[in-house]
């Protein structure tokens, strides 16, 4: 009909109205969706094994109202061997003469190895909106939530907010989705070009490191190596002065006792013995003479029995003095070390008095 209206008071039942009618006075009012503020707004939660629950809520589709006021639970069909699928948990509002209900419904996907969500039913009579695509895996005997892709919100299943007003997240999904792959890419290129850079810092210190230590060694081995040549040659050097002058000094022990033994030999040891014998007189000379004219002087007094002082007056008693008598004419005047000890080499008494002595 081009033109409806209503609603009159039927005589004898000339004004019907069916159920559209009824339903079109909030035309205008309130637009297709879910309502967001009523229970969970029908969303879909995984529950245990192959089982999920669709929440609780309200929907307006078609002319006809939805109210789910518990829990409704759905089994999805088991999984596939081989390959994966896609199902899509819809509610449908079907005003066909034989069916005229709203269900939820499971709407299976095609087994894929990449697999896609199924194709819904949008006529006059039959339309599906999609609640959630569920991802199931092939093998799995458990819905994660990780699998379910919420569709409540989107333009193929609306919110309704409040008459004449619905929402619609696709473009902030788009956004999301946008801003998501920018950061992504942004962070993802940031993190490549700073390790690029880490990278090429590390070996450009690496080989300048390898170089320094290189050097290190060459200088090191370069010290190491004059050091040791200078060493081994002194020793070289020292130990060459060392063997010439032993061989020097046996060469000429060896050419005396050779001189002594050419020729006579008696008598050349005879000459010998002789020589040892006198040079040892001599010492023995020598000897006797320092016994008797050696004096310790314990007490320094003069003749009278006098202390003899310094210039200071202070006494000498306790120094001992050492005379020795020349080998030579007792004339001769050794040297005296300084005036103190000629005063005091002056005031000797006898047995030494008169004679010259070296003040020590």
């Amino acid at each position: 009909m081009a033109l409806t209206f209503g609603f009159y008071n039927s005589i004898n039942e000339d004004r019907r109205y069916d159920a559209i009618q009824m339903s079109s006075i909030f035309d205008g009012i309130i637009r297709d969706g879910i309502f967001m503020h009523v229970g969970t707004s029908m969303m879909v939660r995984a529950s245990s094994g192959m089982i999920v629950t669709i929440g609780l809520g309200r929907a307006w589709f078609d002319h006809t109202w939805t109210l789910n006021d518990a829990l409704y639970p759905v089994t999805i069909d088991q999984s596939e061997v081989v390959q994966d699928r896609i199902d899509t948990i819809v509610l449908e509002v079907n005003a066909t003469l034989p069916i005229r209900a709203n269900s939820y419904k499971v709407i299976k996907g095609t087994p894929s190895i990449s697999p896609v969500r199924p194709t819904l039913i949008k006529s006059p009579l039959v339309n599906q909106y999609p609640l959630c695509d569920i991802r199931v895996n092939r093998g799995v005997t458990v819905i994660n939530q990780a699998n379910i892709t919420n569709r409540v919100g989107t333009s193929d299943c609306p919110f309704v907010t409040g008459p004449l007003e619905l929402m619609n997240i696709d473009a902030l999904v788009a956004q999301w989705g946008d801003e998501w792959r920018h950061f992504y890419g942004a962070q993802t290129a940031y993190i490549t070009n700073t390790t690029a850079e880490l990278l090429a810092a590390w070996h450009a210190f690496y080989a300048e490191q390898t170089s320094e230590i290189t050097g290190a060694n060459e200088l090191w081995r370069a010290q190491w190596e004059s050091w040791f040549n200078s060493e081994t040659g002194t020793a070289t050097a020292e130990m060459a002065f060392w063997r010439n002058d032993r061989e020097a000094t046996f060469n000429a022990w060896f050419a005396a006792l050779q001189s002594m033994l050419d020729g006579n030999v008696e008598a050349n040891m005879a000459a010998a013995i002789l020589e040892l014998q006198n040079r040892t007189s001599l010492l023995e000379a020598f000897k006797d003479t320092l016994s008797n004219e050696f004096a310790v002087v314990h007490n320094v007094d003069d003749a009278a029995g006098n202390a003899i002082v310094d210039e200071l007056g202070r006494p000498l008693e306790g120094r001992i003095i050492f005379c020795i008598k020349p080998c030579r004419a007792e004339t001769q005047m050794f040297p005296v070390k300084d005036d103190r000890s000629r005063r005091i080499l002056d005031n000797f008494s006898n047995p030494i008095q008169g004679r010259v002595y070296q003040a020590i």
